[in-house]
């Protein structure tokens, strides 16, 4: 019953950031219950947990040399603008040790989907002017934007449009992989595919071109490639959906196609921000100019110009501009150990979750397996035009999936190998055949 309660504590951090404060107790709650079940457990460290702590350590250190204020380092302006991976990847450190029953882990999920689903549904009656649709306006999931070809856009309760649409990326990902690798009753299916349209239209009516061409990408890696005949089904089924968004409103077209326009505001604005994100790395591509530092102004160098260049004055801007590009805002910032370090959590958990996709390929929660890969991919293209890695909703999310993934497989994967050892067959002189061994290893693998 308590694991209740801290997926509802969850549950608030991922659906919403209205109200911050609210959330961020929620993020404390869970932080402290696998904090918890980190203690209770051996307390080992694989792979992932190093590279989070070894991340979360370089950047600490990269504020302390910049020789910003202590004060600003706690405050909570900078920890939710410019320093929010100090507080998201002890996050995915201490989510990696839940552990929770299965029944608890799909509820939770597919909670959420639905949740989603009825926002997005809500938005596109909003949107469509459909009668009483005024009703649903108090959910205060349509915002105005002046910038876009249309007036008004969906961005549910996230307070930006591109993180809205980041969301519905890793929603709609979960749902294809589903939709691949289950196969349940017509009722269910039926279920997954209505959230499945729910979440494409909601996608759509972000305006997120981030989002578009990041649900390609992670759609490459969900979709069976051996398996032609499946693959063309679920795509075009998708496609009959999304087509029917694009007719009904042209705004999106509009906006799919300013894609490649780079004299439109807001990529011409990205090239500047590239620009400055490079120059930065440039004067100090070891160790970047200092964590937190690509907002300040008047900012002053200390160090070798082209080696080691850090700003150690100046004045302190928390807020939300950033490079665009999580990679550049690395470089810019950390320099390329910065890079190595964060890329390197990322690179370790697609290596786990592979890993435990062959181990358990007839397990329940393969079908979170490859969600989470396609999640992983599909984030890594979307970093390239938004700073989602160091940022909050976004990599919290993706960081929901696999962290909880890693960490009921391997509960589940200790059970197999605690069962096939208690199996291993003992003569009744209580000296074990020789052959016992490497019978036991040729099974796990």
């Amino acid at each position: 019953m308590i694991d209740i309660f801290f997926l509802g504590a969850l549950l608030i951090v991922l659906i919403q950031n209205v109200l911050p404060l609210l959330a961020a107790g929620g993020l404390a709650v869970c932080m402290a219950r696998g904090f918890a079940g980190w203690l209770v457990q051996s307390r080992k460290f694989r792979r992932l947990e190093i590279a989070i702590l070894l991340c979360v350590g370089y950047w600490l250190l990269n504020y302390e040399w910049s020789t910003r204020s202590f004060d600003n380092l706690i405050s909570y302006q900078f920890l939710r603008r410019d320093g929010a991976l100090l507080v998201t990847y002890p996050a995915f450190f201490c989510l990696l040790h839940w552990r929770m029953s299965r029944r608890y882990f799909r509820a939770f999920w597919f909670s959420f989907l639905t949740l989603l689903s009825f926002i997005a549904g809500c938005a596109a009656l909003v949107l469509g002017n459909f009668p009483y649709a005024d009703r649903f306006e108090v959910l205060h999931i349509v915002g105005q934007k002046a910038e876009f070809m249309s007036s008004t856009l969906f961005y549910g309760w996230y307070l930006a449009h591109d993180t809205t649409g980041g969301v519905y990326t890793v929603a709609c990902l979960v749902l294809l992989a589903h939709l691949v690798e289950i196969k349940g009753s017509r009722k269910f299916r039926v279920y997954l595919w209505a959230m499945m349209c729910c979440c494409l239209g909601g996608l759509a009516l972000t305006y997120s071109r981030s989002g578009y061409v990041a649900l390609m990408a992670g759609a490459l890696v969900v979709l069976p490639i051996r398996q032609w005949r499946k693959t063309f089904k679920i795509g075009a089924a998708l496609a009959i959906p999304l087509v029917l968004v694009l007719l009904w409103n042209s705004s999106v077209l509009d906006r799919i196609d300013t894609i490649t326009d780079p004299n439109w505001g807001t990529n011409a604005t990205r090239f500047i921000l590239w620009r400055d994100a490079w120059y930065d790395f440039s004067v100090s591509p070891l160790i970047g100019i200092g964590f937190g530092r690509y907002n300040d102004l008047r900012r002053d160098f200390k160090g070798v110009p082209g080696l080691v260049y850090v700003a150690t004055a100046g004045d302190i801007e928390n807020n939300d501009s950033t490079a665009h590009n999580s990679y550049l805002h690395f470089l810019a910032e950390g320099g390329v150990l910065g890079l190595l370090v964060t890329m390197f959590v990322w690179w370790s958990a697609w290596s786990e979750v592979s890993y435990l996709e062959r181990r358990l390929s007839r397990s329940f929660i393969r079908p979170f397996h490859r969600a989470a890969k396609g999640s992983l991919a599909a984030m890594l293209v979307y970093s390239n035009f938004d700073h989602s890695l160091g940022s909050g909703s976004n990599v919290l999310l993706l960081m929901s999936l696999v962290g909880l993934t890693l960490a009921i497989s391997r509960v589940e994967l200790a059970e197999i190998k605690r069962n096939i050892h208690q199996k291993m067959v003992i003569p009744s002189g209580g000296i074990p055949r020789v052959s016992t061994a490497s019978r036991f290893r040729r099974t796990i693998r």
